[in-house]
């Protein structure tokens, strides 16, 4: 079963599925640590699912941002990749709530792209973080 993110606001969400390192007998660490995905959008009534790869520093960025914006309940966050596939912005507001910003866009001969905003919380946001954790610690950057 993979590894999963989500990213999850009120009527809508944004996961990530992780299956596992692209190469895992790469000799080379910036090969080594392409992750293979799957990403799922429902936003309102846009949903859609594609493969994409994610490295893990994408997911150990993500989670040290994460653990400021909740500390300080204040600032933003976000998921950025090297090849612009995903893009979510998380910018907290007053009194826990969250802004979610982004664009999820596959790449190849047919390109197309969804660009979402929907609010969140905290109480989501920590859910977010635990899984992001559980990413971190199952694939760890290869050195």
């Amino acid at each position: 079963m993979p590894s999963k993110v989500s990213i999850n606001g009120h009527g809508a969400s944004v996961t990530l599925e992780v299956f596992g390192y692209e190469n895992p007998f790469a000799k080379n660490n910036s090969d080594a640590n392409w992750l293979k995905c799957r990403v799922a959008t429902n936003v309102g009534q846009f949903t859609g699912n594609y493969d994409a790869s994610f490295t893990t520093s994408d997911f150990a960025r993500f989670r040290d941002g994460l653990k400021t914006l909740l500390t300080s309940l204040s600032g933003s966050a976000s998921f950025d990749t090297d090849e612009e596939t995903l893009k979510c912005a998380i910018e907290m507001r007053k009194a826990g709530t969250a802004v979610i910003k982004g664009v999820a866009r596959i790449r190849g001969q047919t390109m197309a792209a969804l660009s979402f905003s929907f609010d969140s919380d905290q109480s989501f946001l920590v859910e977010t973080l635990h899984e992001v954790e559980g990413v971190v610690a199952e694939y760890p950057m290869k050195k």
